[in-house]
């Protein structure tokens, strides 16, 4: 399933909206307590509202009394405020105005909150505002407003602690996962849930396992290959070299003794001694190959002549073992860009395995063809009896299909690191007991 990709700024985004959500449950909240609250302390109240009414009106009349007799105004309101004080636990409030500002007597403008009941009292030169409030409700409000305050910093820490709790319980899997991906469990999956940027984490996280896990998995392979190669090559080193030693070892005990038999003792030690220099020289290069020491010196050449002058070359070598080569070449006056030195390894590597395992009652074929963006080239043999070869095995390294050969195996490997190298492609097919190579250029 493809992966979906992250959004950015998710998980500020969800923050956000997490603190949003923890304010609007807090505020709703704390406004159905305070309604719940408020319609206790009416109906608490409701019963002594008409003793409460009695009580406010008969000090309205106290009050407008004494603000008569006493003529108050702006300059001793003082004495009013002194007078104010008897009437505890009633909370009172007097404004006074000059009957020329009745336009400002708005009463929303200056309402003292929460009042309870106000009146009026007009006298020749001012207006007089009354307001009375129960000292009880004043405190009310103020338990409230502390209530309020309260509930909503605890609805916001829980709500705003959820959406926290639950990202760190993700964080926790993932710490967990990366220990279990410390202990060498590499196959072990991160769990993926949402898509912020935590879940980005735990998606490279995965893909970093695998990426290792592949890698750790090659090394192995490779570590195999490596010791499989001290294996073969162990073996095809030491048959040479014992041929070699014994050849030579006849060769010194019959000194004296003059004969036919020393010239063919010394053709077999120097065939044996040529096949242990190739052997050493493919292990060269594949040392140079794997340390990505081999450099490429390509100049451009008419590709068609090249392969056509190999054919004359190695035809000659195959007629000797009666093997025939048959080949077609397309001409082609396009340049390609070809080490010619590295590109001989291919050809030659390829024509050394006809030598060793084509059938020699077959036909072998060479066969080019000029595509518009490549050059291809096909060469086919038949199998020899008692050879078995595999596609998906036959370019890996040290594979040898048959270790009665002297061979390490790394021939065709070094020719697919080659056409690799010059931007080519090979590939081996194998089709009714016939094997057939296919390369590649293309045109720079």
């Amino acid at each position: 399933m493809k992966s979906r990709k992250p959004r950015h700024y998710r998980l500020k985004v969800e923050f956000l909206l997490a603190i949003l959500l923890s304010f609007f449950i807090a505020a709703f909240g704390m406004y159905g307590i305070s309604s719940l609250y408020e319609s206790f302390a009416e109906k608490k109240y409701e019963k002594e509202l008409d003793k409460i009414d009695l009580e406010v009106n008969a000090i309205f009349s106290e009050i407008e009394t004494y603000i008569k007799a006493n003529k108050i105004n702006h300059y001793n309101q003082y004495l009013l405020d002194q007078e104010l004080k008897r009437y505890l636990p009633y909370v009172l409030d007097v404004r006074i105005y000059n009957k020329d500002e009745l336009e400002i007597l708005l009463l929303e403008e200056y309402e003292p909150w929460p009042i309870y009941q106000y009146q009026y009292v007009v006298t020749e030169d001012h207006i007089y505002i009354l307001a009375v409030k129960l000292d009880t409700i004043g405190k009310y409000y103020t338990i409230v407003s502390i209530m309020f305050i309260i509930g909503f910093i605890t609805l916001f820490v829980i709500s705003l602690s959820y959406f926290i709790s639950r990202k760190q319980k993700y964080l926790r899997k993932i710490g967990q996962g990366l220990d279990i991906l410390e202990g060498g469990r590499l196959d072990h999956q991160v769990p993926i849930k949402g898509n912020d940027e935590i879940t980005d984490v735990a998606r490279h996280i995965n893909q970093m396992s695998k990426a290792l896990k592949s890698r750790i998995d090659k090394e192995k392979l490779d570590e195999q290959a490596k010791n499989q190669l001290i294996a073969n090559l162990s073996h095809d080193l030491r048959t040479p070299l014992t041929s070699i030693t014994g050849y030579l070892t006849l060769l010194k005990d019959n000194y004296d003794n003059q004969g036919d038999i020393h010239p063919q003792y010394l053709d077999i030690c120097l065939n044996k001694s040529t096949a242990l220099g190739d052997l050493i020289e493919q292990l060269f290069e594949y040392v140079m190959l794997s340390n990505g020491q081999m450099q490429l010196h390509s100049s451009p050449i008419h590709i068609s002549r090249y392969i056509s002058q190999t054919c004359y070359e190695w035809a000659s070598l195959l007629e000797e073992k009666h093997l025939n080569l048959q080949f077609q070449v397309q001409a082609c006056d396009k340049p390609y860009l070809i080490d010619v030195d590295k590109f001989n390894r291919v050809m030659e590597n390829l024509f050394k395995n006809i030598l060793k395992y084509a059938h020699p009652d077959k036909e072998i074929s060479l066969i080019t063809y000029d595509d518009v963006t490549s050059y291809r080239i096909e060469i086919a043999n038949g199998i020899q009896d008692g050879i078995e070869l595999s596609e998906k095995d036959i370019f890996n390294r040290f594979f040898t299909s048959d270790r009665t050969m002297e061979s390490a195996g790394i021939g065709l490997a070094i020719c697919k690191e080659i056409v690799a190298m010059h931007g080519g492609e090979i590939q081996a097919h194998i089709a009714e007991r016939r094997f057939t190579i296919v390369i590649d250029l293309f045109q720079n």
